[in-house]
């Protein structure tokens, strides 16, 4: 069984389906993919979305998944979350309505060109207010990925580092993705499932590839990782390792 903790499986609330019937095709990729256990992900920007707004249409998207699952009799079982754009804001503010339902996690996305401003400042308070954040989809982060300092310093203050499962399956992306996963710079694997064509479930799909023994292992530790998340449970992390590149190949 495998476990995604990074899905836009609710309907009319963000970029992700549709429709009830958009949804009904999504779970049914979702169980192709031999995934049962999925977290409903939506998009959430504290600085232009109202919460309680976002936080009823996302129980009600969430209670009509819920019912259409039971209908069908599918083994699958859903936990409320959501994807944060980050914000300064976001370490002052109560975020438990926020986090991966029944624990203490966050997903957070960062900013694609800028670094943001106070990243690690806000982090450190998100942590020191009893909140385990993930940074969803690294591979997109340019700014983090040219040097190895900030991010081994992000994950040595306990912020755990989530890659999308396309990005190893990209054969252009690949060196970059085996290299962070290699040097235990990657924590957790996700779909970050979209839709049934361009942004589909895939992890099983990249559990078929085989990336030599050491890669599998790390991994298979992701994957492992992914239901200790969903149950809420702490991740042993292993100490990370700097990387540079050197004649377009990452070391």
């Amino acid at each position: 069984m495998i476990t995604d903790i990074h899905t836009h499986i609710l309907h009319d609330i963000d970029d992700g389906p549709e429709n009830l019937d958009a949804v009904d095709g999504l779970l049914r990729r979702h169980l192709a993919q031999a995934t049962h256990q999925l977290i409903a992900t939506p998009h959430f920007n504290l600085e232009k979305d109202d919460m309680n707004h976002f936080l009823k249409v996302r129980e009600a998207r969430c209670d009509e998944v819920r019912s259409l699952i039971k209908m069908k009799s599918y083994p699958i079982t859903l936990k409320l979350g959501a994807e944060l754009y980050f914000s300064p804001q976001l370490a002052t503010v109560q975020l438990d309505q926020l986090v991966m339902e029944g624990t203490d996690y966050l997903l957070i996305e960062l900013p694609t060109r800028i670094y943001p401003s106070r990243l690690k400042d806000t982090l450190k308070d998100i942590i020191s207010n009893g909140y385990m954040p993930i940074l969803a989809h690294i591979e997109r982060y340019p700014y983090l990925l040219a040097s190895s300092d900030t991010l081994i310093e992000l994950i040595e203050m306990g912020v755990l580092i989530q890659m999308n499962a396309e990005t190893l399956i990209d054969s252009r992306q690949q060196p970059l993705a085996k290299m962070m996963i290699k040097k235990d710079l990657v924590h957790l694997i996700a779909s970050d499932a979209h839709n049934c064509d361009r942004r589909a479930p895939n992890l099983s799909d990249l559990q078929k590839q085989y990336f030599g023994t050491k890669l599998f292992e790390n991994l298979q530790r992701c994957y492992e990782n992914a239901q200790l998340v969903f149950n809420g449970e702490n991740i042993v992390v292993h100490q990370p390792r700097p990387f540079r590149k050197m004649f377009g190949r990452y070391l």
